[in-house]
């Protein structure tokens, strides 16, 4: 838990490994939580200690409710159920980070409060598979869903995205597939 402002700045994400010791528990197990402002991770890899085929779509790796949260240069990989939430956090930046493995939902989303205002994910690398969404969704996605009015803004700019679905696993309905889905009504 990370509850103070701070910076971590590692040589470089082929190089630094942050890892929570153990492997994801549940679907909801966080890796890193962010409950502080001003707090910048950098050059690292990102997730858990351990991972094994048991643990596929469990755990977000980055879950953060704090307003100026930096990410860069980050990889996210392994498989897990997303990588970056983020929930009421204004000023968002996620940038040249890499997103590869398998996730259950998506790379980069909101939480169910919304999401927040002034986000920038840039330059950042798609190219992992998914059972359900894709790389960047905002607003409710399930079946489920319906749009909801929490405020949002940001951009979303210069990404390349090379994600897929999951062979013969992909979500039931087959129906929910999208590179950057918006549906919050903001």
């Amino acid at each position: 838990n990370i509850n103070e402002s701070v910076s971590i700045l590692g040589a470089g994400k082929d190089v630094v490994e942050i890892r929570k010791a153990g492997a994801p528990t549940s679907s909801f197990d966080i890796a890193v939580n962010i409950s502080a402002n001003n707090v910048t991770i950098s050059g690292a890899q990102l997730g858990w200690e351990t991972h094994t085929s048991a643990t596929d779509y469990l755990g977000y790796v980055v879950y953060t409710t704090a307003d100026n949260t930096t990410l860069n240069n980050l990889l996210f990989s392994d498989n897990y159920r997303s990588a970056v939430v983020f929930e009421g956090a204004d000023y968002l930046e996620v940038s040249d980070s890499i997103f590869e493995g398998k996730l259950g939902r998506a790379a980069i989303r909101d939480g169910d409060s919304g999401s927040g205002e002034n986000f920038l994910i840039t330059r950042n690398e798609f190219r992992e598979d998914h059972f359900r969404w894709g790389p960047i969704s905002i607003g409710p996605q399930g079946t489920f869903g319906d749009p909801n009015s929490f405020a949002f803004s940001g951009v979303i700019s210069f990404n390349y995205f090379g994600n897929g679905l999951e062979a013969s696993s992909f979500q039931e309905a087959s129906d929910q597939n999208y590179t950057v889905t918006i549906t919050n009504g903001g």
